[in-house]
């Protein structure tokens, strides 16, 4: 259930975030605004805005404000919604429930729209949330919008190609809607290759050179940020990796119930976050639960891979794994400044290696217990 529960709110805020929205930080309610907002028009180049005065839906009691975008190729109807946040802020975006094109019409429309909102309180103040260059096409001198407009739809071309990638990746991307645990490889993967899962696989640099290179072996990505998950999406369609799949979650809550039991040939865990405040110590993931659970699904001779920038890290992992685990440490390296470079798992890696930092390499083994 917790774990459920985190997915959704994940799922809601990554949904919300490549949403077109905007917020406008002012004291007027959005039923003031509904008494205040008449008919608007917007003409700029070859784009139409209509936006037409609105009425408080009877449910969510959030506005609904009818608009018609007119471009070339488009004419769009549909909502725009101001959803009340807080006595202090309004959220305005697309009726999620509208089939829109996101066109750069479409979102100067909540641009203009939140310029509008935002004049009838001088003490107003927009946050531009995902819309920030279409803001900055308002502030752009005449002579300049056209450029300008030129500017935003060929970004505009490049986001949707991104997007259309993303939903392709859809494919490779585990879902726990309707399954219960554990995981059954064969089905996952159509076949019974060796299983290696990455935890927190970040832009995904390692784990698609390894699936790539290595197609008689199966990789699972483990990772839960939004932001790393988008990019490791919109690589995978180009690679065409039938022996990979990602996984957005919280890895600890994964390995306690989802992973078979002597199943898994490595783990690869690379530059985990230290989380160096006392108040985050519950996100450090070498916890003694689980270490247990990561060496009980590891088969005989399985491998634990660790690589991290942060000496103290190391030396936390290498006490708690002594102490909790049969795993033997099998290897160690640490790569110095001016020295033979590490195998730049990561641009992270590579990065921390390019600005002077030592990197700290370390592997364990399970044997028969």
């Amino acid at each position: 259930l917790r774990y459920m529960i985190n997915i959704d709110t994940a799922f809601e805020n990554s949904y919300r975030a490549n949403m077109p929205h905007a917020f406008v930080k002012t004291q007027l309610l959005v039923s003031e605004l509904i008494q205040k907002l008449k008919e608007e028009t917007l003409i700029v180049e070859d784009i139409v805005i209509k936006v037409y005065k609105g009425y408080i839906h009877t449910i969510t009691e959030d506005a609904l404000l009818p608009c018609l975008v007119i471009e070339p190729f488009y004419k769009q109807k549909f909502y725009i919604q101001l959803c009340q946040k807080n006595l202090s802020k309004i959220l305005l975006r697309i009726d999620p429930m509208a089939n829109v094109n996101k066109t750069a019409g479409v979102r100067l429309s909540l641009a203009f729209l939140a310029r509008t909102i935002a004049a009838f309180d001088p003490d107003a103040a927009i946050e531009t949330g995902n819309l920030k260059s279409y803001f900055d096409f308002f502030s752009a001198e005449a002579t300049q919008q056209s450029t300008a407009l030129q500017y935003l739809r060929g970004k505009l071309g490049s986001y949707l190609r991104a997007a259309e990638r993303r939903t392709k990746a859809t494919q490779y991307t585990l879902s726990l809607d309707g399954k219960t645990p554990p995981f059954e490889w064969s089905e996952i993967f159509q076949n019974s290759n060796p299983v290696e899962i990455e935890i927190g696989s970040g832009k995904g640099k390692f784990i698609l050179n390894e699936a790539e290179t290595n197609p008689g072996k199966n990789f699972l990505a483990i990772e839960w940020s939004p932001r790393y998950l988008k990019s490791i999406k919109e690589r995978i369609p180009s690679l065409n990796l039938n022996n990979f799949r990602l996984l957005q979650a919280d890895a600890r809550l994964i390995l306690a119930e989802w992973i078979p039991i002597d199943t898994i040939t490595k783990f690869h865990i690379y530059y985990p976050d230290p989380w160096w405040k006392k108040k985050h110590e519950k996100h450090k993931i070498f916890t003694q639960m689980f270490l247990k659970n990561l060496e009980n699904t590891l088969i005989k001779d399985g491998v634990l891979a660790l690589a991290t920038d942060v000496e103290e890290l190391l030396f936390t992992a290498k006490d708690r794994v002594r102490d909790f685990t049969q795993l033997n440490l099998i290897h160690e390296k640490i790569y110095k400044p001016g020295g033979s470079p590490p195998p730049g798992r990561s641009n992270f890696e590579i990065k921390k290696w390019q600005e002077g930092s030592q990197i700290f390499e370390a592997s364990w083994q399970k044997s028969d217990s």
